[in-house]
């Protein structure tokens, strides 16, 4: 079975480099970069290292066939997160399969029911399905709502198996470990691609606040941005939507050193080396996520000792304003720029007007296209796709009305409500640090964020069952013999 799954494995990723290969993926955001055939040869490689010592690992190895198909799936997937979306997409078609193949080959299978919280999510995508009815542009709309898939297609297969607590830390360790190994890809990719623009390589260590990015030029006068560089090796260029999955890195750390899952070397080097990504990156929602990650997980380490909690979150709060007191232009370089300003206005002024049911799914574009082609500088005509509120509350008010705003606001409670209910300090952890991104970003309107925002709490909340992971499959494979031997006996 193991040679089977590493067969498996190098097939899939060669499969993957070759497709890299013959059509490179290169963000359209730096079209100019130059694309290295070898940087995703190398990508590759060097991402199938944890996921081969995750399947030669005793938790892997000691499952029955059965489970390792289903789990093997699962770390596929977890795997595609930060490579590309033609990786995920492959990834999530491979879990879909190996999920349905356990739930018939399983014999003591059951498939949970749906709590309501999960039911407040799924009505959130029915109505924005809906909205598509009085879309301004049915088929951009139509090309939206393929992007909801993952929020409904994850949670009905974590529904169909229960994962043991060794199980879900193992693919949360492939994850962290996986989001390091991105991170080394990523610097490496900047010095290479530096190197060749012949730039300075001091460029990966310096960060500036504000909207105004650290910017290059090539040899022929052309721009380039140094997060275009960083993530020149993977098909997803935008370091706001990266930090989501370093995020999820940075939690899932502080919660496997806490439960002795990793040890305190990796975990440092690790949490240092996925903030060093922001800081090279010069995301401002990345730094603030990873800075609130870590203040909640200080809290979560402490818990025990409230009067130190409460102390440390007192002085911090106190420095906090003093430091915005004596410098107070700092926050708003932070938080606003022209081109934010230019697309909300035009988003609260058409709420003013159709407040009720919005644009449609898909239907804001020529509602942009039409007010700030041009301002605050010409939009280039790749670029008018993506013109959107990059705000996810004013941008679903706009864009489906008042009840697709109290819709995701309901989503959002069932998802905190949920995270406390299960005592999950990942998962809520993790919503709390979506918020800030919301408030800039509309994460649902893109298929990456959406796949890892969903992936990541559906692991964080799976109910686990509490037997040791290889009790947990003997005890399946004992009752699946036991079943098979009792229909032999009353056939005979």
């Amino acid at each position: 079975g193991l040679v089977i799954a590493i067969s498996f494995v190098v097939i899939l990723f060669g499969w993957w480099g070759i497709v890299a290969l013959w059509q490179p993926t290169v963000s359209i955001m730096a079209p100019v970069v130059p694309y290295s055939p070898l940087l995703w040869v190398v990508s590759l490689s060097a991402l199938a290292v944890p996921f081969g010592f995750f399947l030669g690992g005793n938790d892997f190895r000691c499952l029955d066939p059965q489970r390792k198909i289903l789990i093997g799936g699962l770390a596929i997937l977890t795997v595609s997160m930060v490579h590309s979306i033609r990786c995920f997409l492959d990834a999530q078609i491979i879990f879909f399969i190996t999920t349905v193949l356990y739930f018939i080959l399983n014999r003591n299978r059951s498939y949970r029911k749906p709590t309501w919280e999960y039911w407040a999510v799924f009505v959130y995508v029915a109505w924005n399905l809906i909205s598509l009815i009085w879309s301004q542009d049915l088929h951009y709309g139509g090309k939206l709502a393929g992007r909801f898939v993952p929020m409904v297609l994850y949670p009905v297969m974590f529904f169909s198996f229960r994962l043991t607590d060794p199980e879900r830390d193992g693919i949360m360790r492939l994850f962290w470990r996986v989001g390091i190994m991105a991170v080394l890809l990523s610097l490496c990719s900047g010095i290479y691609e530096l190197t060749v623009q012949g730039l300075s390589v001091s460029s990966l260590i310096h960060f500036r606040i504000g909207f105004i990015k650290e910017t290059f030029f090539d040899s022929e006068g052309t721009e380039l941005f140094i997060f275009n560089m960083l993530y020149a090796w993977s098909g997803m260029g935008h370091p706001s939507y990266n930090s989501l999955w370093a995020v999820a890195a940075v939690v899932m750390g502080f919660y496997l050193v806490d439960k002795k899952r990793i040890g305190w070397v990796e975990f440092a080097f690790g949490e240092l080396a996925l903030m060093q990504l922001q800081l090279s990156s010069q995301s401002r929602i990345g730094l603030l996520m990873t800075l609130m990650a870590w203040a909640s997980a200080y809290i979560y380490l402490l818990r025990d000792h409230r009067k130190l909690v409460y102390w440390s979150v007192g002085s911090f709060a106190v420095l906090a304003i003093a430091a915005f007191a004596v410098k107070p232009d700092v926050l708003g370089t932070f938080n606003h720029d022209k081109v934010r300003a230019a697309l909300w206005k035009v988003a609260v002024d058409y709420i003013e007007k159709e407040w009720l049911l919005g644009t449609g799914l898909g239907g804001t574009n020529a509602e942009y296209i039409s007010e700030v082609i041009g301002y605050p500088y010409p939009w280039p005509e790749w670029a008018h796709e993506n013109i959107y509120a990059h705000n996810q509350f004013i941008g679903d008010w706009m864009q489906s009305g008042i009840f697709g705003l109290l819709f995701l606001v309901g989503a959002i409670v069932a998802s905190f409500t949920l995270s406390v209910r299960r005592r999950s300090y990942t998962a809520f952890t993790y919503c709390l640090l979506l918020l800030p991104f919301m408030a800039i970003e509309m994460p649902f309107r893109f298929l990456q964020a959406v796949t890892v925002i969903s992936f990541s709490l559906c692991l964080f909340l799976a109910p686990v069952s509490t037997l040791p992971l290889c009790e947990y499959a003997d005890t399946t494979a004992n009752t699946s013999r036991h079943a098979s031997s009792t229909r032999t006996s009353m056939r005979t």
